[in-house]
């Protein structure tokens, strides 16, 4: 049985962000430069910047996206929830083979596991 316990989740501040609009993202690997540099002209807070990290002058994109999420915290663009919850997810989409599929469950935190970006497995 799967372990689901309460976490405190992450979201935008909408006053701060302007609404969700200005900072939502296609998937990160439908991104391309174009899209990536239109996506973070709407908002210095899209999330484009953190799921497909450049850093400037270089460097690990990695601890670049952990340090833009913090400065985006103590902005306050960013907020943690101060009641910690469940949250249901359902997600619609179109798998590879055309076929409309939905799917359920619950985010999580993962004990020990930290929160590091991971490469995605393709990359």
């Amino acid at each position: 049985m799967a372990d689901v316990q309460p976490l405190l989740a992450l979201h935008y501040a909408l006053e701060k962000t302007g609404g969700l609009q200005p900072v939502v993202a296609p998937p990160y690997d439908v991104v391309y430069n174009e899209g990536r540099a239109a996506l973070t002209a709407q908002s210095p807070y899209n999330v484009v910047a953190i799921d497909l990290p450049i850093p400037p002058g270089g460097g690990d994109p990695y601890e670049y996206a952990a340090s833009l999420l913090a400065a985006w915290r103590a902005d306050g663009a960013v907020v943690q929830d101060k009641t910690a919850a469940i949250w249901p997810l359902e997600q619609d989409y179109v798998g590879p083979d055309g076929r409309a599929r939905t799917r359920r469950g619950f985010p999580r935190a993962r004990a020990g596991r930290g929160l590091r970006p991971r490469p995605h497995p393709a990359a």
